[in-house]
Formats: structure tokens, C-alpha cells, sequence
């Protein structure tokens, strides 16, 4: 028997990486593909806009 070790790693995209997949993702001929690049462009312009919100708040905070 193998007595091999397993971990399971759980890897993210980068902002970009996950950009370009979508952009794959809307040059298809699925209207669900379409869709769901388009609900997760939205996604990342949300939290984008929140990590800006929380950047300004940390910059306020130092410089007071």
C-alpha cells in the first residue's frame, strides 16, 4: 500500500488571470457562459470598489 500523504491546495486567480478566463467566457456561443462572466465582471467591480472604500479609510485613519 501507498503511504502517500494527500493536501488538498486551494488555488485563486489573480485579478487579471480571472479577467482574461471570463473574457474567454464571453467570446461563447452559451448564453450561460455569457451570463455568468457577465454576473462575475459585476462581482469583481464590487469588491474592487470596496477595496478602494476600505483603502481610502486606512489612509484616513494613518494620516490623522
Amino acid at each position: 500500500m501507498n503511504n502517500v500523504n494527500r493536501e488538498v491546495v486551494s488555488v485563486k486567480p489573480t485579478w487579471e488571470g480571472m479577467a482574461k478566463m471570463l473574457i474567454v467566457l464571453m467570446q461563447s456561443d452559451k448564453v450561460d457562459n455569457v451570463n455568468f462572466a457577465k454576473e462575475e465582471f459585476i462581482k469583481m467591480g464590487v469588491h474592487l470598489d470596496e477595496l478602494e472604500k476600505a483603502g481610502k479609510k486606512v489612509v484616513e485613519e494613518v494620516s490623522s
